[in-house]
């Protein structure tokens, strides 16, 4: 028996720069914050570049940030605040992705047209956390904002540095939910996020929760005697 899988365009292109834009420079404040804190370098050319970096990558995440936000209010598809609102259907699918994830995809995973239902429960952290960084650091770089927020360095720094691990450990989770996705689904969940396509299996998905506006879309039929046959060759 054949399988059917429509191919629709999901995530536009704007929500995929800011997307890995924010990823690019998150691993970059990761990598030069680290370094930074190590307490290790003794080179003061290299810590002035590392310090540019950082400032630099900060002020790139920023700008993202305000890009995947502003989309949330302008854009009418996927990346728009619409498909992020909770639904009473989702509260039934969190519960049955949160099944999924926790015997490791053991389990039938559920439809979904664009979000994940679970993580939507999560973006709202996702984003405060991404705006709480990016203002903390700016208070770290200029003085007059911290005057402003009637912060002391130290306080800030510490708020900053609690807030950039719980960052981490959302980001680490985040990674890894979508890898598990990948492995125990076919919705081009990783490759989605490149071209903007995902892969809806017919008989299960059923209707998605945002109907694009864009209409593109294909169907594609898998037939497992084709795979057969190339294998054996």
């Amino acid at each position: 028996m054949s399988t059917e899988f429509h191919r629709r365009y999901v995530w536009p292109f704007w929500l995929r720069l800011a997307h890995w834009v924010i990823v690019l420079s998150m691993l970059m404040l990761i990598a030069s914050g680290w370094l930074l804190g190590s307490g290790h370098l003794v080179n003061e050319l290299l810590v002035e570049g590392l310090h540019g970096t950082h400032l630099l990558s900060g002020q790139l995440l920023g700008l993202a940030l305000v890009l995947r936000l502003g989309m949330l209010f302008v854009d009418a598809s996927a990346a728009g605040w619409r498909a992020l609102r909770v639904t009473a259907n989702d509260a039934q699918g969190a519960a049955e992705m949160l099944r999924f994830y926790l015997a490791f995809g053991r389990r039938r995973m559920p439809g979904f047209y664009a979000h994940d239902p679970l993580w939507k429960l999560v973006y709202p952290a996702f984003f405060f956390l991404l705006l709480f960084q990016t203002f903390s650091g700016l208070g770290l770089e200029y003085g007059y904002l911290r005057s402003v927020l009637r912060l002391g360095s130290d306080y800030l720094s510490a708020w900053h540095a609690t807030g950039a691990v719980l960052l981490i450990w959302l980001s680490g989770l985040h990674v890894a939910a979508v890898l598990l996705r990948e492995v125990r689904s076919k919705g081009c969940e990783v490759s989605a996020m490149l071209h903007g396509y995902r892969l809806f299996e017919v008989d299960r998905d059923g209707l998605p929760d945002v109907q694009p506006k864009t209409g593109r879309g294909v169907s594609v039929t898998l037939d497992p005697r084709a795979k057969s046959s190339k294998d054996a060759d």
